[in-house]
């Protein structure tokens, strides 16, 4: 279960990425400004939020194995579209479709994970899937894939390359995957979760816009720092997907060492902590004229923030609420998440970018994490033994 839906989510964030390292060469081949770059990224995002919502509703009703198989298959064909697209209103339309799809499946597969996985074993078993295969796929395989197809074959080819991936996939979740258990014959949520109680808790609204935070953060990085690295720093693609590459290990290995961290000397500090070291990225990016491997490492470290997603979409959240409001919590959360942070933050980035240049998304992520880090100090403490009454 954990393999299957690891590389399920790991070819959607090949996906999810790849406008970001196809960009420098979708831009020019579109005639594209940095505004409709922007606005196909919230277009993403928008329709991620509503696919997961629909997906939510539907997999209460029908079959989560047959949903998720249709919805894997679905992905492949339409992988086709944005290759196929001519101009910028149906470059965004297909990546619109894409974001649908794509946050239908991260919903299903973490209902399945959620029901296939032991009380002891459920954590563990979402890093892998989200933390380690997502990050791995998306951002350490697939700029390095992806460009590297661009290169030979041409950008639209690179759009394609998770076709096969996918439907052996879909076809391998068919044949090994149980179907999980319904939810009603765990008994109906309790009527007294509502969002009434959530509303009274100050965690879960920081939470809400730290993830909103977090998720522009990572979009406008991921969106822009190619095309910075390219355009303003003359580096080739080569050097541009070797660097991004290396943001998606950085992404893997504070996805496990800040949480180990975060447990003996706290959630925020080390939230904090990770805030400030984010600024390293754009910072290095914008003024850092060092040779290729020394901004390289600062890249590396500089992306710290990468390895806190779980931190609000999961680890706060469920310490600061009774068990049966984490749900509703969880979705409050990643709905503000990715609604502010997914729209706001690409679309302001981009018409900034052609105003007042390439470097002011830069600039805007380390305004992203320094506010960041003023919103985890607001937080109360809930790493055990470290609690605040």
């Amino acid at each position: 279960m954990v393999a299957t839906l690891g590389v399920a989510v790991g070819l959607m964030s090949v996906d999810q990425n790849s406008p970001s390292y196809l960009m420098p060469f979708v831009k020019p081949a579109l005639q594209l400004d940095n505004a409709q770059i922007g606005a196909a990224v919230s277009a993403y995002w928008v329709m991620f939020a509503i696919g997961s919502s629909l997906a939510g509703a539907a997999s209460e009703q029908l079959s989560r194995k047959r949903l998720l198989v249709l919805i894997l298959a679905s992905f492949a064909v339409c992988s086709v579209l944005p290759s196929v697209a001519r101009n910028f209103t149906q470059f965004a339309a297909a990546r619109g479709v894409m974001g649908l799809l794509a946050g239908a499946m991260f919903a299903l597969c973490q209902s399945i994970l959620a029901r296939g996985s032991s009380p002891t074993t459920v954590g563990r078993n979402m890093g892998l899937v989200t933390g380690f295969a997502g990050n791995a796929f998306g951002m350490i395989i697939g700029p390095v894939v992806l460009v590297q197809v661009a290169v030979a074959l041409g950008w639209r080819a690179g759009f394609l390359t998770v076709i096969a991936p996918m439907v052996l996939c879909a076809l391998f979740a068919w044949a090994v995957l149980r179907e999980p258990e319904p939810l009603l014959a765990r008994g109906r949520l309790a009527k007294s979760s509502s969002f009434t109680e959530i509303s009274d808790i100050r965690n879960i609204w920081l939470c809400g816009l730290l993830c909103s935070l977090f998720v522009a953060y990572v979009s406008l990085g991921l969106a822009f720092l190619p095309l910075y690295l390219m355009e303003a720093r003359n580096l080739t693609s080569a050097q541009m997907s070797l660097l991004i590459s290396l943001l998606g290990l950085s992404a893997i290995v504070t996805s496990v060492v800040l949480p180990f961290v975060a447990d003996r000397i706290g959630r925020k500090p080390t939230l904090v902590a990770a805030s400030l070291l984010s600024m390293g990225a754009p910072l290095a990016a914008l003024y850092l004229e060092s040779p290729l491997p020394v901004l390289g490492v600062v890249l590396f470290f500089g992306w710290g923030i990468a390895g806190t997603g779980s931190f609000w979409t999961g680890t706060i959240p469920s310490e600061s609420v009774p068990a049966r409001l984490v749900a509703k919590s969880l979705g409050l959360i990643i709905a503000i998440g990715v609604l502010v942070g997914g729209l706001v933050g690409p679309s302001l980035a981009g018409f900034a970018a052609d105003r007042w240049g390439m470097g002011a998304p830069l600039q805007l992520l380390m305004g992203c994490v320094l506010l960041s880090a003023m919103l985890s100090l607001a937080l109360r403490e809930t790493a055990p033994g470290r609690r605040v009454p």
